[in-house]
């Protein structure tokens, strides 16, 4: 079976989540190669409480806003990341297990998992399924 990129966006319209997505400018982030679009971006999904993260993506799409399943994807790929030790982190990322920075992005993959969890509630295996393809 042929992978479907669409499912994702597909499934997030019929669990009804919303995104409101605010440009904060363009610009190069310290240690990082290249500008990227950010964003503030909030999810939202019935009565959950929404939830709120800054969004980083390239400049290939000209200030166009990130779609929600960009951002979902994207939240639970770090969420995966921060169920890992530090060190299986460290070692699939790249980075130094000696690196305060790389200690920092561990802990803030951390706290992703949960938030999006709660945000999905019932339908969170069922993202993750379509998320697989996206």
């Amino acid at each position: 079976m042929r992978p479907n990129p669409k499912e994702l966006d597909r499934v997030l319209d019929e669990i009804g989540l919303g995104i409101a997505a605010t440009h904060l400018g363009r610009w190069a982030e310290p240690g990082e190669r290249g500008e990227q679009d950010h964003w503030d971006v909030v999810l939202k999904r019935g009565k959950a409480a929404p939830l709120s993260t800054r969004f980083h993506m390239g400049i290939g799409l000209d200030g166009r806003a990130p779609t929600a399943a960009a951002v979902v994807y994207s939240l639970m790929s770090d969420g995966r990341a921060g169920e890992l030790s530090f060190e299986e982190f460290c070692s699939e990322f790249g980075y130094d297990a000696d690196s305060r920075r790389a200690e920092k992005i561990w802990k803030e993959c951390k706290k992703i998992a949960p938030k999006i969890r709660k945000l999905l509630g019932a339908h969170f295996e069922r993202v993750t399924e379509a998320a697989q393809d996206y």
